[in-house]
């Protein structure tokens, strides 16, 4: 199973997250200059209106690769990112939407990183750097 969550976990979430074939993806708008997004994980939306500096929740996906979309709000069609990544389960991941144009060096463009450690319990903060 893949797993998306962001960074405000409960306990209860905490304890869901953490069985070791677990695969968790949280998703962070880290592009000041895109509008609202809508977010899809295999052709299924999971954010709607996504804006920037938010970050979402740890969601289940199915284990496997897995096609990331994003797309700008209430435009499916209009694929600004769409990538297929193949996650490990028991590993907890960030994907992030980076860049400021639509072509070139700067174009938006997904950023994909394993996290460290399990998402910390609620009221606490993890730093990666």
């Amino acid at each position: 199973m893949l797993t998306i969550n962001i960074l405000i976990c409960s306990t209860l979430s905490f304890l869901l997250y953490t069985h070791a074939e677990a695969i968790s993806v949280r998703t962070i708008h880290a592009s000041a200059t895109t509008p609202a997004v809508d977010i899809f994980i295999n052709n299924t939306k999971v954010l709607a209106g996504f804006v920037f500096g938010n970050a979402s929740a740890f969601v289940q996906v199915p284990e496997g690769a897995a096609t990331l979309v994003v797309t700008p709000e209430n435009k499916p069609d209009k694929k600004a990112i769409e990538a297929v990544v193949d996650l490990t389960p028991g590993f907890y991941y960030s994907a992030l939407a980076i860049g400021t144009g639509t072509r070139g060096r700067n174009k938006l463009q997904p950023l994909l990183y394993a996290d460290p450690e399990i998402p910390p319990p609620a009221g606490y903060a993890q730093v990666s750097t």
